[in-house]
């Protein structure tokens, strides 16, 4: 009788941004494949399941025992609660790849390292790549700037006058304007390649450094939130009225 897997590992591999370094990847991916007592849970694009796929996620996570290896673990478990996956993280470590090498992360995995074999071929373009903001809870106050600052409708507010990513895929690509502006430093792009707006713990230096840049920007010579607060007006005179009613519901 075959013994069940004791462990599952659930690998983000970020195939859509390449953001983790290959080498130390592939590292990951061959060793834990060598273990007859770990299931390898190999996903493409972790922030992509959580908008597009998350009966799989959901059903991944609900093995006994679960670790990830992914990014920053603040982006991690801030993405999960957006997208109301609930996780026990006491029983569910998640490794960061962005920061360890293979061999520290298979060590944390209690996994031996061998050598890396060929690197997977490169999954096709998505017609989406997922690219959008992930709200700390805990450091939000819905104070609503990132509201009113988006252009692409990205957030809405709920029923209790809360801020929510509402419309994840209207993100445009590679833009974390609103992360910048956010006095809280409360709004995580995991893909980003600065810190803190990747997820990366907040120190009291870069929090400061953060508000610094905002205050910077405001106080040269224009409200920056009445500028963008225009150019939204003006965009959206240009469309249709079907169209300006349903962005205004």
């Amino acid at each position: 009788m075959t013994a069940s897997p004791e462990k599952t590992i659930l690998v983000c591999r970020c195939a859509t941004h390449g953001l983790l370094a290959r080498q130390e990847l592939q590292t990951v991916l061959s060793s834990v494949e060598e273990q007859d007592s770990y299931t390898l849970e190999a996903i493409d694009d972790l922030c992509g399941m959580t908008v597009t796929d998350k009966v799989q996620l959901e059903n991944l996570l609900a093995q006994e025992q679960v670790e990830i290896v992914a990014c920053y673990p603040r982006a991690v478990k801030s993405m999960f609660e957006q997208a109301d996956v609930e996780v026990d993280w006491a029983q569910t470590p998640i490794h960061n790849l962005r920061q360890q090498s293979g061999c520290e992360v298979n060590a944390a995995l209690g996994v031996p390292s061998v050598p890396a074999s060929e690197a997977p071929t490169s999954v096709a373009s998505p017609e989406w790549r997922p690219w959008f903001p992930v709200l700390d809870l805990e450091r939000c106050t819905h104070c609503r700037q990132c509201l009113s600052f988006c252009l692409f409708d990205v957030y809405r507010t709920d029923d209790d006058g809360c801020v929510t990513v509402e419309n994840p895929q209207n993100c445009k690509d590679s833009c974390p304007a609103c992360a910048r502006v956010c006095p809280e430093v409360a709004i995580i792009f995991p893909k980003a390649a600065d810190r803190p707006i990747n997820g990366d713990e907040i120190q009291d230096e870069l929090l400061e450094r953060e508000k610094a840049r905002i205050t910077l920007e405001q106080s040269g010579g224009k409200n920056l939130y009445q500028v963008l607060s225009d150019r939204k007006k003006a965009t959206r005179s240009l469309l249709k009225p079907s169209v300006r009613r349903k962005i205004q519901e």
